[in-house]
């Protein structure tokens, strides 16, 4: 049991002192915080009293304090329909230096608003306007003029922070007292309010597509969006009037790394919603950078344009398309403060049909087209509304888009590889100059020995023939080293396999510094920037991870943000699916959206199928291991295991179960075994052939035949061995003989009997191959039924189907006709199932993490379990926990920024089925407030879920609370079963004597002793409480005598029922 449990069962003074411990300890932690907070930032200002709601005349309180003298400001901004980033009040003031130690000041700000923000319309103010995204700033700016200085302040200054409030809408606003005298008309107008003029709903026109940064490369996958349906009713009537001559106007930022390498490649369409028909517009990209653009005329035929505009690559630009009814416009906005401005337009031959409350938009790729390499934000989508450029104003250079620097990234690796590659071509000039006998061979020979590479100590040499004289630096010394054998070799032109070689090089050189701990982190970003620069996906995501916990650096979002798009654009498993994760919990800044987070896993869980389906040797299946199950990782040692020489001893013995069990595991590379398929194969032959095979050793063996995996294919030998699987009964076999049918023989009608068979077995695969014939139209006398299909697929991703699973997730993104809504949440839901149960990538990397703790590397470790818990897997959460919490080395204390137990275990509680011990620890942390906080009511959630998922620990915590009087309500004893005539009543002695009982009588070596112990003390204090002395004492020795024989003699009968267990 935990040292919280054993230490509840000693006197009241050893409990109290541990409060004490536990309450200096977290007194400590706080002043430690603040006091480094201090150290590094004195400078502060802040809104206390943030309003939840925009209000006229709203004063804000505003602390602050500056070391130097400064600007302060309060700004607000928002955006209206027409325009962005409008700044609707300002305020600023000059701010002393503090005279003494932590002085701070406060101000009051009157809010003063425009009226056509703060008030309803009336008879004087015609016009109250819609804003949306208000956003109050505050900063701190040295060196600037006093008055109006506008938009550049925030962006300049040294402190600043920026709050989202909510605005009333128009018709929720009051009405403003103007002060004035009227006109004799205006008395009367209180007669009509009384019967007031029913007024619709406003309902804005300006959709938003997508605000932050999204990646996309060349694959099927995007991000779908639909528009909203009309709720006004004149505004429903006048756009279905005018399908023929409908206006609209597409605006969206991109960047392109790179121009289209397949035929086309989407950067936006229009589908219908489930015959995945074409819609205007289609703007797509082609190898040249030029628009291709289609649209659906007024005649139902297709039109398509190819612009002669071309698009620029690796900045950013601004996109407009326009549409008023037959004719279109293109305009592009581009260059430094984005000045510069291409346009072009033509008119339609028939006009244009558009219902833009028909279909969904797709951005970037979808399953009928690859999309564009490169990003996309701040998208939107104007409804019935022509909108020309100077319309739309350009986002605050603090948007997302700007400030992650993506631009620069891009900037310092083309510079960066331009270097590497003048050296190279003036290394490859050495080598053909000394293969000529040219001059300066005596310093060729010295470069060819290499003794021109210094340690960054040393004096470093310089050649005397110029043209390579130049010195090397020592963060360069692995790619030149590379580029210099490249030379040496006689490549003439680096390729993108040279390339990776290069960035793999760099990324081992930094596992090898991870063997050593953490404190040469400054030398590994180095190189991880560099191995990034050449298209080391895996050297990014690590990036973004070091960056975003702060791991041996500096904790920075942006960053962070900024290698994991990098990542997420090289198509990246695990930085997908860190991407997936943080739009679909909303963390760490990323906007809380489900169609972001469906296209990142959509992608991830489409890899992952192709993946089972290749049979890498190289793949490793995904096994959750937790670092608290020592059993667990005894086995997972792999070859060296003793469970695994075990079962090769049985195996050898002819013991089937055994030989199956190790071709599994040599099959898929589980417990921390290498993948060996021909092993493998020879241990599934073995089991099948022996007289008394199993049905599940002969299918296996069929299987694999049938495929040709690992062994060469035989058809012919598989559909007998699998028919005689099918014989004793197995449902997989049966639906392998369907599939057999259906492929090799072309037999639907015999298929389908096979997998209505197994799908009555409640076999997956029948299922899911059933429902493939019912959505494309195959199966037998029936026509295409995606209702049907739907069910099919339903049940075999139920039952942990792959494919299944991925393409229902698909379903639910698009919906079903008549049948079902489309839901995002529940698309992601499956997406992130598939991608987390079967990621080869994220299998490779939790067991890269379980081989370090074995071999107590603790600083691997740490980073590879980083690196899968930003991903979301509950399993790697849990661990990185762990480790932090256990701080081997003191690298947590010393290295990382993030209180990363706490957030860790946090983010693992909110998985489907959290570990009990992640609910201890949060119920612990609530409990002791050592988040600065004390939530008694969340410490008692957490315990409650951890007793409802068996652990005896959770029970025990309740037990404690309730003996410290805390107040539980009913519902939570309801949860737990307690009967209701325990906690209805007003004796708490009931409830202890029940949780400590469920607690002692869990089959749980580690909790007995203790809960016993905890049950005999309520049990005596009960019997003090109720009888006279002598019965007293007579009472209390009776029950501690037997009780002390029964706890002796249940530890006895334990521990020779778990050493029959290990036997």
């Amino acid at each position: 049991m935990r040292r919280k449990v054993l230490t509840s069962f000693t006197m009241a003074a050893m409990e109290a002192v541990l409060v004490h411990i536990l309450l200096i300890v977290c007194a400590l932690l706080q002043t430690t915080a603040r006091q480094y907070e201090d150290s590094v930032q004195e400078d502060f200002i802040t809104v206390e009293n943030l309003p939840n709601l925009l209000r006229q005349h709203f004063i804000l309180k505003i602390n602050y304090m500056c070391n130097i003298e400064s600007i302060a400001g309060v700004q607000i901004y928002a955006d209206s329909d027409t325009r962005q980033h409008i700044r609707i009040f300002e305020k600023s003031w000059i701010c002393k230096p503090a005279s003494g130690d932590n002085e701070s000041k406060s101000r009051f700000v009157k809010l003063v608003l425009p009226d056509i923000i703060a008030y309803q319309d009336d008879w004087i103010m015609k016009r109250s306007i819609v804003i949306s995204n208000v956003k109050i700033r505050v900063f701190l700016l040295i060196d600037s003029p006093m008055p109006s200085f506008g938009d550049t302040a925030y962006d300049n200054a040294h402190i600043k922070s920026q709050h989202s409030v909510q605005v009333l809408p128009p018709y929720s606003r009051p009405f403003k007292d103007h002060q004035i005298c009227h006109q004799w008309y205006i008395q009367h107008l209180p007669k009509y309010k009384e019967r007031p003029i029913k007024q619709c709903s406003y309902q804005s026109e300006v959709v938003e597509l997508l605000g932050f940064p999204a990646a996309f490369s060349e694959t099927n996958d995007g991000i779908t969006r639909q528009l909203p349906a009309y709720t006004d009713v004149v505004l429903l009537h006048e756009t279905s009037r005018k399908f023929t001559e409908s206006s609209f106007t597409f605006s969206t930022w991109l960047f392109l790394v790179d121009y289209c390498q397949s035929s086309l490649c989407s950067i936006m369409k229009r589908k219908s919603f489930y015959d995945n028909q074409y819609l205007t517009p289609l703007l797509l990209l082609n190898g040249e950078g030029q628009i291709h653009l289609q649209v659906v005329q007024t005649n139902g035929e297709s039109y398509s344009f190819l612009p002669a505009l071309k698009l620029p690559l690796k900045q950013w630009f601004r996109l407009i398309y326009t549409q008023n009814s037959g004719k279109w416009d293109i305009y592009i906005n581009y260059g430094e403060n984005f000045e510069v401005e291409e346009h072009t337009g033509h008119v339609f031959p028939h006009g244009a049909y558009i219902n833009d409350m028909d279909g969904m938009i797709y951005l970037g790729g979808c399953s009928s087209l690859v999309g564009f390499k490169g990003y996309m934000a701040e998208t939107r989508f104007y409804r019935r509304h022509v909108m020309h450029p100077h319309q739309i104003y350009h986002p605050a250079k603090s948007h997302a888009m700007f400030s992650i620097g993506i631009e620069d990234f891009y900037a310092k690796c083309d510079r960066f590889q331009k270097r590497m590659n003048f050296r190279f071509h003036v290394y490859h000039m050495m080598i053909a100059a000394y293969n000529n006998q040219r001059s300066c061979s005596a310093d060729i020979t010295r470069f060819i020995k290499n003794d021109f590479v210094k340690s960054k100590t040393s004096q470093i040499e310089t050649l005397k023939c110029s043209p390579w004289k130049a010195p090397i630096l020592a963060k360069h010394a692995i790619v030149v080293s590379e580029l210099r054998e490249l030379a040496a070799e006689q490549v003439t032109e680096l390729s993108e396999e040279h390339f990776n070689d290069i960035s793999q090089k760099l990324y081992d050189a930094v596992t090898i510094y991870l063997e050593e701990g953490l404190f040469d982190m400054p030398d590994m970003i180095t190189l991880l920037k560099q191995a990034s620069c050449y298209g080391n996906h895996e050297a990014s995501y690590m990036l973004s991870v070091l960056y975003n916990n702060g791991v041996g650096v500096k904790m920075s979002l942006k960053l962070g943000w900024l290698y994991l798009l990098i990542s997420t654009l090289g198509n990246y498993k695990i930085a997908l699916m860190a991407s997936g994760n943080k739009h679909y919990l909303g963390l760490d800044g990323y906007p809380k959206d489900y169609d972001y987070s469906f296209n990142y896993y959509r992608n991830v869980a489409q890899q992952s199928a192709k993946d089972r389906e290749v049979h890498n040797p190289q793949g490793i299946y995904t096994e959750h291991v937790r670092l608290t199950d020592k059993a667990a990782l005894d086995i997972h040692k792999g070859e060296s295991a003793d469970y695994f020489v075990w079962l090769k001893y049985q195996a050898k013995h002819g013991v089937g179960d055994a030989q199956s069990t190790l071709g599994r595991l040599l099959f898929w590379g589980q417990q921390g075994v290498d993948r060996n398929m021909e092993a493998a194969v020879q241990y599934y032959q073995t089991s099948a052939e022996a007289a008394d095979a199993s049905a599940i050793a002969l299918y296996d063996y069929g299987i694999i035949l049938m495929r040709g995996q690992g062994v060469e294919q035989n058809i012919s030998k598989a559909v007998e061995i699998l028919h005689k699987s099918a014989e004793m009964g197995h449902a997989p076999a049966l639906s392998a003989l369907g599939w057999h049918a259906s492929k090799f023989e072309d037999d639907q009608v015999k298929a389908v009997e096979y997998w209505e068979e197994a799908d009555r077995l409640g076999n997956k695969d029948a299922a899911f191959n059933l429902g493939h014939l019912h959505n494309i139209g195959a199966y037998p006398g029936e026509q295409a039924d995606p209702r049907k299909a739907f069910d099919y697929f339903q049940r075999a991703a139920v039952n942990g189907h792959m494919d299944g699973g991925l393409v229902l997730s698909q379903f639910y993104n698009q919906g079903v006709q008549d049948y079902i809504e489309r839901n995002p949440r529940f698309a992601v839901m499956w997406a992130k199932y598939i991608a987390e149960e079967y990621g080869s990538d994220l299998g490779k990397l939790l067991k890269q993490g379980v081989d370090s703790y074995l071999d107590q590397s603790w600083a691997k470790a740490y980073v590879y379990y980083l690196m899968a818990a930003e991903s979301g897997l509950e399993v790697a959460q849990f661990n990185i926990a762990f480790l932090c919490d256990e701080n081997y080395d003191s690298l947590t204390t010393s290295y990382i920024e993030k209180e990363c137990a706490l957030h860790f275990y946090n983010l693992s509680t909110m998985a489907g089925r959290p570990h009990p011990h992640a609910l201890i620890k949060m119920g612990d942390y609530h409990w002791y407030g050592c988040t600065g906080k004390r939530d008694v009511s969340a410490a008692v959630d957490m315990y409650v879920k951890a007793a409802q998922a068996n652990d005896p620990h959770g029970l025990f915590n309740l037990a404690y609370l309730v003996e410290e009087d805390t107040y539980i309500n009913t519902s939570t004893w309801q949860l737990l079963g307690m009967p209701e005539n325990i906690y209805n009543g007003t004796d708490k002695q009931a409830i202890l004597i029940d949780l400590y009982q469920r607690c002692r009588d869990h089959n749980n070596e580690d909790s007995f002793v203790p809960c016993s112990l905890a049950l005999l003390r309520i049990q005596l204090i009960d019997l003090w409480n109720r009888y006279s002395l002598l019965i007293k004492v007579m009472a209390v020795a009776g029950a501690t005598v037997i009780s002390y024989l029964y706890i002796t003699t249940s530890l006895t009968q334990r521990r020779q029922y778990y050493e029959m267990e290990a036997v």
